[in-house]
């Protein structure tokens, strides 16, 4: 651990242990967290999320220290009819297909029917979604009944940006035109997932008409040197704020001591911390994106490996294979990509669940480029020896299906040192001596 991360520890640490014996009696937590929590909050939110704190209203904060899909969770309970489990006219809840796949399953306990926009968050597709699929006629037609529409049919847009996992930030301009869609059409409630700020990051918040109809979900787990588990919600609406408030209850509570850690902790990580992070990846992106291209020029592929689109920000993002390698072998989604670059290049990715996606598109994966340079450089060297039997037109159907998943289960807990075992031995055996 680095030497400012346990001075860090430390002050922390100080903090708690000076935090005296009657107060931590006495004291529910809701003192420290305001005198403590909510300014060290805002300080992050005008940070990482661009907003301005002067103006932020300090009880429409709610801190949780937990998970903040419980903040999301309570959030859409607030907008949702109880009888609507058994109505057949119930509201949508869009999301686009690229997003993180969590937010794809909230309709289940929110009691609202899917409904999912085609690629990542783009104001233009999001006003082709509702131009088609959600009003009757067209909103040119009659405004003033397209909007009625809009607040009659759909429960709320929940986005989550900077997106995951592609990692990117969208432009000023992207983020207007989306906000401009956004209030044209109505649209009641913006749950906006801002759990990836960066110091380049301004909130959906900060747009024009969007305060009183969006609510951001964020917190520390991403972007904070130390383990925590701090949640936090925003909005410039009173009451919704109120409702969401309610509906967390009891868990909004947090003990003085927690409290007195978490304010030391936010607010005594250096501001610096964010932006060095930052610099690194974005020499962590660079040094990917030229090991791609030289892999490509090795194969012979004028089209290869490469981001599905070009990430921006942070440590996350989506590599592509275009549909000229992946149709060849029989590959139709991210699942069956990421399997075949496990069993037959010895990677592991993760499938980034584009449930609407289009097989004559490439297809990607999602990787983490927070790993060490040669970790990073030895991937995209793997990714090329399941890309060479690409160009052989190996089957995915032949190194598909339950057998290998299943080989030795009886061995141990659900199989996964025998699968683990298995797919490493499958590997060494397919690759032989002719691939190194």
């Amino acid at each position: 651990m680095h030497a400012a991360y346990e001075q860090l520890e430390e002050r922390v640490a100080k903090e708690e242990r000076n935090l005296p014996d009657d107060q931590a009696l006495a004291d529910h937590g809701g003192t420290l967290c305001n005198q403590l929590v909510k300014p060290a909050v805002c300080g992050l939110m005008e940070h990482l999320q661009g907003i301005n704190t002067a103006s932020v209203k300090k009880q429409n904060i709610l801190l949780y220290h937990g998970s903040t899909s419980t903040i999301m969770d309570a959030l859409l309970a607030t907008t949702t009819d109880k009888w609507a489990r058994h109505s057949t006219n119930r509201k949508q809840l869009i999301s686009f297909s690229m997003s993180w796949d969590g937010l794809k399953t909230l309709h289940r306990d929110a009691q609202m029917d899917p409904a999912i926009v085609p690629g990542s968050i783009n104001a233009k597709a999001l006003e082709h979604y509702l131009e088609t699929k959600i009003l009757s006629k067209p909103y040119t037609d009659d405004p003033k009944a397209a909007r009625a529409e809009v607040q009659k049919k759909i429960g709320a847009l929940v986005l989550n940006i900077p997106e995951n996992p592609i990692g990117k930030i969208p432009s000023d301009a992207e983020m207007a035109a989306l906000a401009s869609v956004i209030s044209k059409y109505d649209i009641p409630l913006v749950v906006a997932d801002e759990i990836f700020s960066a110091p380049a990051y301004k909130s959906l918040i900060t747009y024009p008409d969007m305060g009183q109809r969006c609510y951001i979900i964020s917190g520390t787990s991403k972007n904070i040197p130390i383990e925590t588990k701090l949640a936090f919600g925003y909005t410039e609406n009173d009451a919704l704020a109120h409702k969401v408030q309610q509906a967390v209850g009891k868990g909004e509570y947090i003990d003085p001591v927690r409290a007195a850690g978490l304010g030391a902790l936010i607010s005594h990580t250096p501001r610096t911390y964010y932006e060095n992070n930052q610099a690194i990846y974005t020499q962590k992106r660079a040094m990917v994106s030229e090991a791609m291209a030289n892999l490509n020029k090795d194969l012979g592929l004028n089209e290869g490996l490469q981001w599905l689109e070009e990430p921006n920000y942070g440590c996350l993002g989506v590599v592509s294979l275009p549909p000229s390698l992946t149709q060849k072998c029989g590959i139709r989604n991210s699942t069956e990509l990421a399997e075949y670059l496990y069993k037959l290049g010895g990677v592991q990715t993760i499938p980034i669940g584009d449930v609407v996606h289009d097989i004559t598109k490439p297809i990607g994966v999602r990787v983490n480029i927070s790993l060490p340079d040669e970790t990073l450089a030895l991937a995209v060297e793997r990714i090329g020896v399941a890309m060479q039997y690409m160009q052989e037109r190996k089957q995915y159907k032949t190194i598909a299906g339950e057998q290998d998943r299943n080989r030795g289960r009886d061995d141990d807990r659900g199989g996964l040192k025998s699968f683990l075992a298995a797919a490493f031995q499958a590997f060494q055996q397919a690759n032989g001596n002719e691939r190194g």
